[in-house]
């Protein structure tokens, strides 16, 4: 028996940000939590960003979840796992790649701006100190177009070990920045523990780099059918492509004969 159900967001369950959640994606992830199961985005955005991302009466549907790519995770609402940046890492991470023109370092989650992205550089570090840093679980660095992200990552990640980089989606030129040791499938883990579920009881959905982990953990996984060749070769099945509301299908499948295989 499946009890925690969880999903990428861009590119996975939602075809593009703007699109929102499709009114058959919303009903099946209802119909598995109704027969018992937990559902949950595991995604690299924060919780403040899922209200404008789900649409209006889906409040329901994200009270759990993996969020900042593992960096924090709840359970109905409560805080079940978090991890927290080096404040003194992150301000010279953000002078660095301003400095050396690779991109711009944002944050997300400062007091009284919970879902904007504020850049921080020289400026801002004066004025705020790195301090104001402190207890963050959200931090990206923005790339220009056609930017080599896996270079940027490789140089970076060598200078900095407190952080591992990744990137969160296809065709966008960021990179999410993580504590050292940190992924979806950290969250993931923690949040299987506070739902009591074995890692045969978690269905995992997929599509990117930064999926690879928590796809890799758990023996149900799934990758939507366009997702990266990467993706596509490290999970167990392939579910239909995102455009077509695979998960739904599959979430679909999965309520209509238990412990089928997605499709």
């Amino acid at each position: 028996m499946i009890k925690l159900v969880l999903s990428d967001l861009d590119a996975t369950l939602l075809d593009t940000p703007r699109s929102g959640l499709t009114g058959r994606a919303a009903a099946a992830i209802r119909a598995v939590m109704a027969h018992g199961a937990v559902f949950g985005p595991c995604t690299g955005r924060s919780p403040a960003h899922l209200p404008g991302l789900f649409g209006p009466g889906t409040g329901d549907l994200y009270r759990s979840g993996v969020f900042d790519n593992g960096m924090v995770a709840y359970l109905d609402g409560e805080r079940v796992h978090a991890r927290f940046y080096d404040p003194a890492a992150l301000a010279d991470l953000a002078l660095r790649v301003r400095r050396e023109g690779i991109g711009e370092l944002g944050v997300c989650g400062l007091p009284g701006l919970p879902g904007e992205f504020v850049v921080v550089d020289g400026p801002w570090l004066a004025s705020h100190g790195e301090g104001a840093l402190a207890g963050l679980t959200k931090a990206n660095i923005h790339l220009p177009e056609g930017a080599d992200l896996a270079a940027a990552a490789g140089y970076l990640s060598a200078l900095y070990p407190a952080f591992d980089l990744v990137s969160p989606t296809r065709g966008r030129p960021i990179l999410d920045v993580l504590a050292a040791g940190c992924s979806k499938a950290t969250g993931a883990r923690a949040l299987a523990e506070a739902v009591g579920a074995a890692p045969d009881e978690v269905l995992v959905f997929g599509d990117s780099d930064n999926d690879l982990e928590v796809l890799g953990a758990f023996p149900n996984s799934c990758a939507v059918a366009d997702a990266k060749p990467a993706v596509l070769e490290r999970a167990r099945w392939v579910v239909g492509p995102c455009g077509e509301d695979g998960v739904a299908r599959a979430l679909e499948g999965l309520v209509s004969t238990p412990g089928a295989v997605p499709r």
